[in-house]
């Protein structure tokens, strides 16, 4: 999609969740004390970007165009731009995990595309994809009360689940992530785009709270050692920087030179997704066999700089190789 005056806005926003998404797949410091330099960087660093998903799955709600009789034509449009490309990078990535010596079988093959377990984010489209199966149905409750109240408060509801059901020495971390404890964004995005509600807190506030939920979240880190984003802290800062970025959003960003960069990014955050974390690989290891021992920030931003520069430039072969409609239907780009 190119970036126009009319989605400059949201696909800068987009931008910016995939750089973040990016930078949270380069090299942690989960378990640096945090008393060193590169601990206190990573606890403040992955607490910052600890956002892109839940915003992700809003701006997938915020942009659903179904009319209620169309729900069909809306399924048999959507499904195959979300399965066709998942697809095709799953076989791809557990064929590059064969040739590194991975294994490949039916099963692993049927796990990943099921669960999303090719590669580390691909989970995402698999609940996305859940959402879509009910997206004609969620469209039915946006003008209902007590149906809203009920789908947003299953996701306070699972993440309680997710965060007691350790201490009760269950782990359901390969469970929840399945479960509706994403759903108040994807919906929140619904309902924000019927009602365009008017925010009505001031500026000063909002980035109060997105404050207080970052500070919130460090604490969580600190002495609970989470650092994922399915916890309160990290619900609470993403749910505030999405009042701020909703309060935003009608500004005319058009000839703003960083937004439009961003957009550039935005533009193509789908086929970065599905890149990104092969061009990682393909960078740890010649790092690897070099022999390079660098400093955790220098470490992050050599793999974030290469992983994103890396994805655009596929990106820019696979579309000056194939047909548009090809590349983007096939290839997510």
């Amino acid at each position: 999609m190119a970036t126009t005056n009319k989605n400059v806005f949201w696909q800068a926003i987009r931008g910016i969740c995939m750089l973040a998404v990016v930078l949270v797949h380069c090299e942690n410091g989960v378990g640096l004390p945090l008393a060193s330099f590169e601990g206190a960087w990573y606890l403040l660093m992955r607490n910052l970007i600890n956002f892109p998903v839940a915003i992700f799955f809003f701006v997938s709600g915020y942009f659903v165009r179904m009319p209620e009789p169309m729900a069909g034509a809306y399924l048999k449009k959507r499904l195959p731009r979300l399965l066709i490309p998942y697809a095709v990078y799953t076989v791809g990535y557990l064929l590059f995990s064969f040739l590194t010596g991975g294994e490949l079988s039916v099963g692993r093959l049927l796990k990943a595309f099921l669960l999303g377990k090719a590669a580390t984010p691909f989970y995402y489209i698999v609940v996305l994809t859940l959402f879509t199966l009910v997206t004609p149905l969620l469209m039915q409750c946006v003008r209902h009360r007590g149906k809203s109240i009920f789908i947003l408060s299953l996701t306070p509801v699972f993440l309680l689940l997710y965060n007691v059901a350790p201490a009760l020495g269950f782990d359901l971390d390969g469970i929840i992530r399945y479960t509706p404890v994403w759903i108040a964004f994807y919906y929140g995005g619904m309902l924000v785009n019927e009602y365009r509600p008017t925010v009505r807190c001031s500026d000063k506030l909002i980035v109060g709270g997105v404050i207080a939920a970052f500070m919130l979240q460090l604490l969580e880190s600190v002495f609970f050692s989470t650092f994922g984003q399915i916890r309160l802290g990290g619900f609470l800062y993403a749910a505030a920087l999405i009042l701020l970025i909703y309060r935003y959003s009608d500004t005319d960003w058009s000839n703003n030179r960083l937004m439009n960069w961003l957009g550039f990014i935005g533009d193509r955050s789908y086929g970065i997704f599905y890149l990104h974390c092969a061009v990682l690989t393909v960078v740890n290891m010649v790092l690897s066999r070099i022999g390079v021992d660098l400093f955790l920030p220098v470490l992050q931003l050599v793999q974030w700089t290469v992983a994103v520069a890396g994805s655009i430039g596929i990106i820019y072969l696979i579309r000056l190789v194939l047909p548009k409609k090809t590349a983007s239907f096939v290839f997510g780009v």
